[in-house]
């Protein structure tokens, strides 16, 4: 198929003042899809399709953990020049091969789960809650659920208490799917919402953990995942298929900027979606595919990406990120190249991860074989951007060594959730496979802009184009000086179509602040159009500030080129009206900061790189070779002096889901982040 067949079009739609012309790919330039094939409505049509396409092939891979060995290792710093010993137990995992499962298995499992919610008095009008890891079993229950008409509400398991009893409560639930560990978070939230009948395990609570939730309400049933098994397999029920406009999901947002939000998704919704993205990648994978899944399913992009995975009959290898890499395990191999994924999909903080960790490696290389694979990636970027012969030779004299890292046959990856660098993407098409922006939200059911693989190196620096079931416009923004007649146009993103849900749950100003009359979502995103009609993404509406001298800073974009530094492990960006530049709050990364320091000593750091962390945080040389490196990022991105940062606070301590400084799906939550360091920032300004 000809690269142009992808472009997007103008429609005939009638064009207001302030806005742009409306957009559609050209697959759907007369009617918008709403299906990847006749008959197929709901989920579960999707998933009774694709069992029926693909029977006994094999569908899901599970490992099982043998053994976990917990070990105190005695680590040895230095300490204002005295050596001080400490203690730290570390974990590694011990895994067995990956096992499978066919098509025609997952069905008859997921059916008997369904019957098993049935017979213990789960009902149409109720909803089942998962707060839960990202597994097979996960996936299986909610297909159960879904089979009876009962709708599935997700969590992050990194929701606190007052978001999950919100949950619970909004979507009258009267069960809750979880993992053992994630109990004691119930414990509180089940003493406010009497109408929560059972809760279903992923294995085996221990003793202690099954009687913190009888002390917290003594009428809950706790049941094990096998055993609502064979409940459903003793006494099996007929199907209560859903209809289109059945609610199959109502999904939590993570909440970075405050409550989180309950998406209604309708089964037709989510169909919708599948269509467009299938009608874009369909021809690119396929059933011979395996695609590792580790990404929260209570994100929608992992969840309508596994959608997609059985639509096409991929193989899913269910991994953690706590043993992707061999870092973590022993006696046996990481998930990554134990199961030697061919596609995997990852937010800009993983792909950020992963180029860090290439370059790290080469970076302990010697210098002449270094300076062969800085060659040999420019010579690769040439020949592909030239449509030139010899990319195979390089690729096996080169870049396999870090192909072998994933296993080695990875195809494609495909990035989503946030903006990721132009100079990642680069990188990481060359080095590894191609990298597949791509643009969503939850209220688009994840798919709205992706580039398909032939694209990637044509288009850098943009999303791609709409997929087949959304059209979008962009809409003037006169206070941040965006127009959409400009050159280029620019304005907020809308969007619109069969993809998109109806609103959010209980949340009548929202729904009135964020949806039109006619069915038009407010993205909050700022793009322009680029190239080809494609779509380059600026910020977020909300996060583009105006400083003192009258001109905007755009705080996630200047964050997505300092994220790239190898120096920095995350970054969160803050400016004001009454300031000219912004402060930037860096989380360095430690490995790569203590090995540049041991190179740099006796130059640009006199210090000891084997201090403390935390004395490395506070000391000024270490500060001073930070705020250099980002400074020379951003002029090397052509930053106007506006975005250069006037100072960096360095943080001690690594932020994470866990203490409320990211998102599960690891953007920075930026007001948890500006509060804690309210008087740092104040003294960096002064």
């Amino acid at each position: 198929m000809e690269i142009k067949d992808y472009y997007c079009i103008e429609t005939a739609a009638p064009k207001h003042a302030g806005e742009s012309s409306t957009y559609r790919s050209i697959h759907s330039a007369n009617k918008l899809l709403t299906t990847p094939e006749d008959g197929i409505k709901t989920v579960y049509d999707l998933f009774h399709s694709a069992v029926k396409s693909h029977g006994k092939k094999e569908a899901m891979g599970t490992r099982k953990l043998i053994k976990e060995h917990v070990e105190e290792r005695e680590i040895v710093r230095k300490v204002s020049g005295v050596e001080v010993k400490e203690k730290k137990k570390w974990s590694l995992y011990e895994l067995g091969p990956y096992e499978f499962i066919n098509y025609l298995e997952v069905y008859d499992i997921s059916m008997a789960l369904g019957s098993g919610l049935k017979n213990i008095g789960i009902t149409t009008d109720s909803s089942l809650l998962f707060f839960a890891a990202t597994s097979e079993k996960w996936l299986m229950t909610a297909q159960g659920s879904l089979s009876q008409s009962i709708p599935i509400v997700t969590a992050y398991e990194t929701l606190g208490e007052d978001g999950i009893t919100t949950s619970l409560e909004e979507c009258a639930t009267s069960a809750v799917f979880t993992d053992p560990s994630l109990l004691p978070k119930l414990v509180n939230p089940l003493k406010q919402c009497p109408l929560v009948k059972v809760i279903i395990c992923s294995s085996d609570p221990s003793e202690k953990q099954a009687e913190l939730i009888h002390a917290a309400n003594p009428k809950v049933r706790l049941l094990t995942f096998h055993q609502l098994l064979k409940l459903g397999q003793d006494q099996p029920q007929p199907v209560v298929p859903p209809k289109a406009d059945d609610v199959c999901c109502y999904m939590y947002t993570s909440g970075s900027t405050g409550k989180p939000k309950g998406v209604i998704l309708l089964h037709r919704n989510i169909i919708a979606a599948l269509g467009g993205i299938n009608r874009i990648l369909a021809q690119h994978i396929n059933a011979k595919d395996y695609v590792l899944a580790y990404l929260p399913l209570a994100h929608i992009f992992e969840f309508i990406f596994e959608m997609c995975c059985f639509y096409w009959g991929a193989v899913l290898g269910y991994a953690s990120p706590r043993t992707l890499t061999d870092a973590s395990v022993t006696n046996c191999r990481g998930d990554m190249p134990e199961f030697r994924p061919t596609v995997i999909i990852g937010v800009p903080a993983v792909y950020e991860l992963i180029k860090k960790g290439i370059l790290t490696k080469v970076s302990s290389m010697p210098i002449h074989r270094q300076k062969i694979f800085s060659g040999a990636l420019a010579l690769k970027q040439y020949l592909l951007k030239h449509n030139l012969p010899g990319i195979a030779s390089l690729d096996a004299v080169v870049f396999n060594k870090v192909k072998a890292a994933t296993g080695g046959r990875l195809r494609y990856c495909i990035a989503g959730g946030a903006a990721l660098a132009a100079t990642t993407q680069a990188f990481l098409s060359t080095t590894l496979c191609p990298v597949l922006p791509g643009y969503g939200l939850t209220e688009s059911c994840a798919g709205s802009f992706v580039l398909s693989p032939e694209q990637w190196h044509l288009y850098a620096n943009s999303v791609g184009f709409p997929i087949p079931s959304i059209e979008f416009k962009l809409v003037d923004i006169p206070e941040l000086d965006y127009y959409s007649n400009g050159n280029p146009p620019r304005g907020e993103v809308w969007i619109r179509g069969p993809a998109v849900c109806n609103g959010y749950l209980n949340r009548p100003d929202d729904n009135a602040s964020s949806f039109t009359e006619d069915g038009w979502f407010k993205t909050g995103d700022v793009g322009e159009l680029v190239k080809g009609n494609t779509l380059r993404l600026i910020d977020r509406k909300k996060n583009i500030v105006k400083s003192l001298n009258g001109e905007y800073i755009a705080l996630e974009k200047i964050e997505t080129q300092y994220l790239t530094s190898p120096l920095v492990s995350a970054v969160c960006a803050y400016a004001d009206v009454n300031h000219t530049k912004p402060v930037v709050i860096v989380y360095p990364d430690e490995k790569a900061l203590r090995a540049y320091l041991q190179k740099q000593k006796g130059s640009s750091f006199n210090g000891d790189p084997d201090a403390t962390f935390s004395q490395l945080c506070q000391n000024k040389e270490v500060y001073n070779i930070i705020l250099t490196n980002l400074i020379s990022i951003g002029k090397g991105q052509n930053f106007a002096s506006i975005e250069l940062p006037q100072a960096v606070i360095l943080s001690d301590f690594e932020w994470s889901p866990e203490n409320d400084f990211l998102t599960a799906s690891r953007k920075v939550k930026r007001q948890t982040i500006q509060r804690y360091y309210e008087k740092n920032i104040q003294e960096a300004y002064s």
